[in-house]
């Protein structure tokens, strides 16, 4: 509820900002029309709110439609908009003192970087109500998500007598969150240890690539960057974009041609200044697209050639984005990859270019003498500007990594991994940052896929070798790098359309003799095996370069998690640890060791059912060979109050063999003496019945032939000659979904086992059902949690949290209520219980999705401490302790071995890299 109230709040409050719907038409600037109370509330009832309604409704929660009238009241109250604006006439002058108030509350400046005023201000309870103090700090968390906030700091700057370029500075990107303590435990060294390359990119990175293109013609196969259908937006923002693209060009050069005018000289206003410029392109000329912005008119229907009036305007205005050499500063070379580089002309160490040209717009729209036509284009392009960003940056509103994969796939389309590796390396608090990324390569072509990782890899460690230079020549501290190889979880591209018997060499027709089985009528056996040779690469890789072993550090599986369960992995990482077939020192380089690999799973961070969860993670230690220092990715399950999940989750969908596996993982405890809370005859009756349902002859089936079957899929299926070799379609089936099984045959865990691969079964298995949360259930869960986390905390596994990713995925109210306190409670209270103590490390996970950095999710969760009501140096000390558990969880050996040393040792190994290329 804290957060749906909140994130309401913070939607209603930027609407004017953010919205398409205000592009084409101001609601606000209607309302400060009314010249009277009555015309005030006439207008609010009858076209804002109707306006308002449909836009709240498609992100957030609605309990009460008062509650709305209440919000705009507050946010754009009647006297205020008249005073300001004039009637409506000037909005940009209430827009300006309406942002500058949300900057003022919420941003300061320390120790030369713009920082977030985490304290209480004078007079921000009238605009931020009960988030206030340390509750701005949960604020800024998913404001930070819905909003380019560099329009605030920018704001900030020259509120605050900073107007120049070079206060810029003082901003990298992201607020800095830490206060001074928090700072000098930051300051003695982070590890990321969770972290997708691809994703490590910030979105001013992704608006440039939009406002810089190739070639800026509308291409409808690209329709789907520009929309999503879970919040409605339909793809028709692309044409906005690249009428924006034009826009930025054509303010920039008035801005540019502005500032070089002499004091004595009158500034032309952008309308005049364009009117003036009579050239077209295809009927289209500068004043012609800005008149349309300003006028809010539709493009998505217009057959306007953007590419002409872009391509045009480059070569008047001699814009081509510059070749950099290879020497030159990576943000200098970023810098001149912008069309308007030269029309801003930023150093490249003051900020980016969109953040120079911000601050130069906005220090004209503050001038003397206003150009009221130049602010209404701004705030046109600024609304769009955060069209883009909602579809990037991944906010509260829905929950789940099904969700999350679109935001993903928008905000990497074109990543590019030096970039990504130059942002993270920036940090100058970090010391080990592991990064993964996947082999690449088609199918289980290993030739193919080594060829792919080779290039991944030279690319990786080139950019790498180019950042370590570039920290050294600086005097700064070089971060160590290491690659974790994730496979990427998928569905079974064939479905449940599955059977074993057409798979299997024995019982093949026609005479066959060929042994190969055919694994695409086995469920996930093609998937598996593209993951066997994806490690089989790994480990070749590793073993045959010489060094390269201390840089590939680990392996994962991550993506939707409901896509792929841990059993299809099971075989896969056990061979990951399997000595049999690894060597201990390269063959051409006896010196040399080869390093074990780490191991590492996403689990339990996106469950329909809370037991789900829990079992997943306990599956993965059960069944991956996991040791002291291996690590779980998440483990949202493990923490969350089960109570609070309960409530939003009294009936749960879910497939039958995902309940009736749990089912059976909770009989395994008990059976085992380990779960206690365990009502065993309704378990049992409970696990008959469901078996019961999918295959409907009970005769030889028990609760343990069905456990020993569930535990089977962790093993590598294997083909029988023991079953029925031929096909007996005329048979009865009245008893059984499958025709060619005989029906006197009784049930053995063998047979349940195959028919885990025969879509008569898997059709049964895999069908949605409902499932009532009881209240006894609850002391069960709780029963369950507390008995993986022991394990876990005993076996030395340590779980990575990503606060950010976790509240907007996962099943976590806000950043005040994270589950990482539940995992380790060390320092917070007397009892010392093993479940208390699970080591955990603190990340990032996905940056330019959840627009944060490693530094700021730890400050989150510094901050969510004390608003506990935690003595500061208990959090402090927790945190430190936190701190260094990353530090030497990391997969990452902490070599200590000279600069010089670790450029030769790469250089030798990408020369290696070369011939697999």
């Amino acid at each position: 509820m804290f957060r749906e109230k909140m994130d309401l709040r913070i939607k209603t409050m930027l609407l004017p900002f953010t919205e398409l719907s205000f592009y084409w038409q101001d609601s606000i600037n209607d309302l400060a029309r009314g010249h009277s109370t009555i015309e005030y509330r006439n207008c609010l009832e009858k076209q804002v709110l109707p306006a308002v309604y449909p836009i709240l409704n498609k992100t957030n929660r609605i309990y009460n439609l008062d509650e709305i009238k209440l919000l705009i009241r507050k946010f754009f109250p009647h006297e205020e908009l008249q005073q300001l604006s004039c009637s409506g006439r000037f909005m940009s002058r209430f827009y300006f003192r309406y942002l500058a108030k949300l900057s003022q509350f919420l941003l300061t400046h320390r120790n030369g970087k713009v920082a977030l005023k985490y304290w209480e201000s004078e007079r921000e309870a009238d605009l931020l109500g009960p988030y206030k103090g340390s509750n701005k700090v949960a604020l800024w968390s998913s404001m930070n998500r819905m909003f380019t906030t560099d329009i605030l700091v920018v704001l900030y700057l020259l509120q605050n007598g900073m107007g120049e370029e070079q206060y810029l500075k003082s901003y990298h990107g992201s607020v800095n969150l830490a206060d001074t303590q928090l700072e000098q435990i930051l300051s003695k060294g982070v590890a990321e240890t969770h972290l997708h390359l691809s994703a490590g990119e910030n979105f001013n990175m992704n608006w440039q690539r939009l406002m810089s293109p190739e070639s800026n013609h509308y291409d409808p196969t690209l329709d789907w960057l520009f929309g999503d259908e879970v919040m409605r937006k339909e793809g028709k923002l692309q044409k906005y974009v690249r009428a924006m693209a034009i826009i930025r060009i054509l303010l920039a050069h008035h801005l540019s041609t502005s500032e070089r005018r002499s004091q004595d000289e009158r500034v032309l206003t952008l309308f005049h200044h364009y009117q003036q410029d009579s050239a077209k392109v295809a009927s289209l000329s500068p004043i012609d697209i800005l008149m349309r912005v300003y006028h809010g008119k539709r493009l998505e229907h217009s057959e306007l050639d953007f590419d002409g009036m872009y391509q045009s305007l480059l070569i008047r205005y001699r814009l081509a984005p510059q070749d950099s050499c290879r020497e030159e500063d990576w943000k200098r070379a970023l810098a001149k990859q912008d069309v308007i580089h030269r029309l801003t002309n930023p150093s490249g160490e003051d900020g980016t270019v969109e953040l120079v040209f911000l601050m130069k717009c906005m220090r004209y729209m503050m001038s003397s003498e206003p150009d009221d036509f130049f602010n209404q284009i701004f705030w046109q392009y600024l609304r769009v500007k955060n069209e883009i960003f909602q579809l990037h940056i991944q906010a509260n509103s829905t929950r789940g990594l099904e969700n999350f994969v679109s935001y993903f796939e928008r905000a990497t389309k074109q990543a590019d991994v030096e970039l990504s590796l130059h942002q993270q390396m920036e940090n100058p608090y970090l010391r080990k940052l592991e990064v993964r990324i996947a082999p690449g390569g088609r199918d289980s072509d290993e030739r193919n896929i080594k060829q792919a990782f080779a290039k991944k890899l030279k690319t990786l460690l080139k950019a790498y070798q180019e950042n370590i230079c570039s920290l050294y020549n600086r005097g700064q501290m070089i971060p160590e790098i290491g690659i974790v190889v994730h496979f990427i979880k998928k569905e079974d591209e064939h479905d449940i359309e599955k059977c074993w018997l057409d798979a299997n060499p024995f019982t093949r027709q026609f005479g066959e003799t060929d042994l190969h089985v055919d694994s695409a009528k086995l469920y996930f056996r093609n998937l598996q095996e593209k993951y066997m040779a994806e490690m089989r690469v790994v480990r070749d890789l590793r073993e045959e370069i010489p060094g390269l072993s201390d840089y590939i550090v680990g392996i994962d599986a991550a993506g939707v998690e409901f896509a792929t369960e841990p059993w299809v992995f099971a075989p896969v990482f056990r061979e990951a640890r399997n000595s049999d077939t690894h060597r201990s020192l390269h063959p051409s380089a006896p010196d040399k060791r080869v390093r074990n690999l780490g191991l590492t799973y996403h689990a339990g961070e996106d469950f329909r059912h809370l037991m789900t969860g829990v079992r997943r993670v306990h599956e993965v230690v059960q069944h991956f060979q996991f040791h002291a220092g291996d690590r779980i990715g998440h483990g949202i399950a493990l923490g969350i109050n089960p109570n609070l999940w309960m409530q939003r989750n009294q009936v749960v969908m879910l497939p039958r063999i995902e309940h009736l596996e749990n089912l059976l993982w909770i009989w395994g405890l008990y059976k085992d003496g380990v779960a206690k809370e365990v009502d065993s005859t309704n378990l049992q009756q409970e696990i008959l019945t469901l078996a019961k349902e999918i295959y409907v002859q009970m005769e030889g089936i028990t609760v343990f032939s069905l456990w020993e079957a569930y535990q089977s899929k962790f093993r590598t299926f294997e083909m029988s000659n023991s079953l029925p070799g031929k096909r007996e379609a005329s048979r009865d089936t009245s008893r059984l979904f499958c025709h060619y099984i005989n029906t006197n045959n009784i049930w053995t865990a063998e047979r349940l086992t195959f028919a885990q691969h025969c879509k008569c079964y898997l059709h049964k298995m895999v069908e949605p059902i409902q499932v009532e949360v009881r209240r006894e259930d609850l002391k069960m869960l709780k029963e369950l949690q507390t008995l993986i986390r022991q394990k876990v905390s005993r076996e030395g596994i340590v779980i990575e949290t990503n606060p950010s990713s976790n509240t907007a995925i996962g099943e976590v109210e806000n950043i005040f209520q994270h589950y990482i306190l539940t995992l380790n409670q060390r320092g917070f209270q007397e009892q010392r219980n093993v479940e208390d103590g699970v080591m955990v490390t603190i990340n990032s996970d996905d940056p330019i999705v959840f627009n944060t950095n490693i530094n700021n999710e730890i400050a989150y969760l510094f901050y969510s401490l004390l608003e506990k009501g935690h003595a500061r140096e208990d959090v402090l000390s927790w945190v430190d302790k936190v701190r260094e558990i990353g530090v030497y969880s990391s997969f990452i050996e902490s070599r200590g071995i000279p600069f010089q040393q670790r450029m030769e040792e790469i250089s030798e190994i990408l020369i290696q890299l070369e011939s697999y290329c």
